[in-house]
Order: C-alpha cells, then sequence, then structure tokens
C-alpha cells in the first residue's frame, strides 16, 4: 500500500492527499526503480527534471569523477548494484560504463564524492 506524507520541518504527517508545491514523502515503492519523478492527478501533466528544480534553468553538472572498480572479479555484479541504487537514491549522482568497461561515479564536489563514496559501501 502506498502512503503520503507532508514534510512539515522535522516531522512527517500522514495525509491522503498533498496539496499542490508541497513537499512528501511517499512510501510503498520499494520495488519501483525511479531516478525522480513528477506526481500529478492529472495524465498528461508536464514532468519536470530535478535540475529544473534545483536551479531553473541551469543544468547542474558533476565536477569530480572517478573510477569506481570492484576489488575482486566475483564482485562486479555487486558493485553494478550498489551503483545503480547510489545513482537512484541520489539525483546528482551520475553513474557511466565505458567502452572498457570502466564504471565512472561522478559527483558534484570532493565532499559529495566522499559521501557518495560511504553510501556505495554501506549499500
Amino acid at each position: 500500500a502506498i502512503r503520503l506524507y507532508l514534510l512539515m520541518g522535522s516531522s512527517f504527517v500522514r495525509v491522503d492527499e498533498v496539496p499542490a508545491g508541497h513537499l512528501c514523502a511517499v512510501l510503498g515503492l520499494e520495488d519501483v526503480q525511479l531516478k525522480n519523478l513528477t506526481l500529478s492527478d492529472r495524465p498528461n501533466a508536464m514532468p519536470l527534471s530535478m535540475s529544473h528544480m534545483m536551479h531553473g534553468t541551469a543544468r547542474i553538472r558533476p565536477l569530480v569523477k572517478v573510477n569506481i572498480e570492484a576489488k575482486q572479479s566475483s564482485d562486479v555484479e555487486e558493485l553494478d548494484r550498489g551503483l545503480l541504487k547510489l545513482s537512484l537514491a541520489d539525483a546528482a549522482v551520475e553513474v557511466t560504463a565505458t567502452a572498457r568497461g570502466e564504471r565512472i561515479l561522478a559527483c558534484l564536489g570532493e565532499l559529495h564524492l566522499e559521501q557518495s563514496l560511504m553510501d556505495l559501501k554501506n549499500v
């Protein structure tokens, strides 16, 4: 069952509907993998991109890129799953793979990279 919560300061208030323009949390989407989405009661609503919501029409680009490798070849699938989860959980993270099979993690800065690497280890 999907549940909606309004974000009210540091607390969450369970509601049946979320008024337009309010921030909310949606529980019950554990099996759905989305990087970001637009919720609407209209089927033809225009989707909003995270970059437009954060800085108008300016696109936020990751500044720091690092190559991420599994310690052992048997850990490659686990690394790929972790990178996918990290990418879905953080809209500012970009993960790409090169033709040579390298996995590139791109973040907004050094601190963001540090936190992303800690999150990746804990996934």
